[in-house]
């Protein structure tokens, strides 16, 4: 493996093989998917980064990579999997080498587009997931589409430069489309409001005079971080009850 912009390929798919070590960490694997990330992380950073011989071979790698995001996602509920997701494109986003050097800095494009790829892959199954979360409040899915749109502004010129257009333009097209579903699914969504008593109460009396509905009280409790639902704030937020 003499060509030194192969040799750069093959550190970065080790470093990004690390990365998806990493996000599967995080998360509550069962067995079998957590060996399935296990081999995978073992095949790509000892058998394959290695032996790459050709461009082929980098993009071998890259579909291996792009196909164990997807294994992330679906390890768990979306909500749980979001952060891990992000996570993983930022830390994918910096796993090429960079150098001072022009000379070294070309010998690097390969690399660059190898991570940028799976940054994109990353950020395509956290927009999925995003989509997929069962919002329980207005504000939440109004926040998700901003990180969505975040995630893309911050991305969009780093990917398209080292990708072309193709990637880009197929991860903008999930992205539209996971926004455009949450905006739909916001619009039935209640909001969350500020709820002020005049003295301290039981949770349970707060979700009875809110909702009609005691059994409601953990709500309550787990949104406002409450130690003590017997003595609750006299400012809280709540779900905004029905009209």
């Amino acid at each position: 493996m003499a060509d030194d912009h192969l040799a750069l390929a093959a550190i970065t798919a080790q470093s990004l093989a690390v990365i998806l070590q990493a996000a599967a960490n995080r998360l509550p694997l069962t067995a079998p998917q957590g060996q399935s990330i296990k081999t995978t992380v073992f095949a790509v950073s000892a058998i394959y980064a290695p032996r790459i011989e050709t461009i082929v071979d980098v993009a071998t790698i890259g579909g291996i990579l792009a196909g164990s995001a997807e294994t992330i996602r679906t390890a768990s509920a979306p909500k749980d999997v979001v952060q891990a997701l992000y996570d993983a494109a930022t830390a994918s986003s910096t796993a090429a080498p960079t150098f001072t050097s022009p000379a070294r800095t070309r010998s690097a494009a390969l690399s660059r587009t190898l991570a940028e790829c799976i940054e994109a892959a990353w950020l395509g199954e956290a927009f999925v997931a995003e989509a997929q979360t069962d919002f329980g409040d207005r504000q939440a899915a109004i926040a998700a589409r901003k990180r969505i749109a975040t995630a893309m502004d911050v991305a969009l010129d780093r990917i398209a430069a080292a990708t072309g257009r193709a990637v880009i333009d197929v991860l903008g097209s999930v992205a539209r489309t996971a926004s455009d579903h949450i905006a739909t699914v916001s619009a039935n969504l209640r909001p969350i409001v500020r709820v002020q008593t005049a003295r301290s109460a039981p949770s349970t009396a707060i979700a009875f005079e809110l909702y009609g509905d005691p059994s409601r009280a953990t709500e309550l409790v787990a949104r406002n971080k409450v130690a003590c639902p017997l003595f609750m704030p006299t400012v809280i937020d709540a779900l905004a009850p029905a009209a």
